[in-house]
């Protein structure tokens, strides 16, 4: 074989393993996320409502041995009703068993108060948050901040600002939100111990629940996965490296 013919099978074997590469990663692009492992997330729908309007709401979860630990977020500003504020979260994980074996080991956020007008206090670390209790019937596992009482600890999303550094307020808010006080800023943390939860562990089923009435105001969750357009320039970049050493191998040749 000459020297220019091994040349150009070298080039064409460079060119065929960066076609490879870029097939493998649209591939694996394409494919379903595995809900099972490290953490994951789960959101609500885009465009869910409730009873009081709009709501978004994310769930982080991380599977561990014997155990479940999630942060619960409510991402919507400036809300009006308290069906939009986070009262539940339910979801099934593989491997718990028993019934009502769950036990909430720690469950913590800064509690704020809202009054007439929006003006809120500044928030104050609490745990554990005490309206909030864990159970479970099997793999069917619920969070739950209505048990008891006046329903309170709710999660309620950002101020008219987007934060919580009350530069803003909650100028939207009716006499549903005011009368639940002290409301969750934000987001909350939980850790759930449950018996045969694993790390491996597969999570499915993830409902989000708003409002003061239990059953009702729920959004089914959402397996978040990267963005179509965080995907393309993944792909767009290493189409470019493959391009760039099929040029230089041409170039050497």
């Amino acid at each position: 074989m000459t020297l220019a013919t091994r040349l150009t099978v070298a080039i064409r074997s460079k060119a065929t393993m960066a076609v490879a590469v870029l097939m493998a990663a649209a591939s694996m692009a394409t494919a379903p996320a595995p809900a099972q492992a490290g953490s994951i997330t789960y959101t609500t729908a885009k465009g869910a409502t409730t009873t009081g309007g709009s709501v978004d709401a994310k769930a982080v979860f991380t599977l561990k041995t014997n155990e479940v630990d999630i942060t619960l977020t409510n991402l919507l500003w400036n809300p009006t009703d308290d069906a939009q504020m986070i009262s539940a979260l339910k979801f099934n994980v593989s491997g718990a068993s028993g019934t009502n074996t769950a036990s909430l080991t720690s469950s913590s956020g800064n509690t704020s108060t809202i009054s007439s007008g929006g003006s809120y206090t500044s928030g104050v670390a609490t745990n554990p948050l005490p309206a909030w209790n864990a159970t479970n019937a099997g793999t069917s596992l619920e969070l739950n901040a209505l048990t008891g009482g006046k329903p309170k600890d709710l999660i309620i999303g950002p101020d008219s600002a987007g934060g919580f550094s009350k530069s803003g307020s909650y100028s939207n808010a009716n006499s549903s939100i005011i009368v639940h006080d002290p409301v969750v800023l934000g987001s909350a943390t939980f850790v759930i111990d449950i018996k045969g939860v694993t790390s491996d562990s597969q999570l499915g089923s993830v409902v989000f629940q708003f409002g003061t009435t239990s059953g009702s105001n729920q959004s089914d969750g959402v397996l978040s996965v990267p963005e179509p357009s965080t995907m393309a320039m993944g792909l767009s970049a290493m189409a470019m490296v493959a391009g760039a050493l099929v040029r230089r191998r041409r170039r050497s040749a």
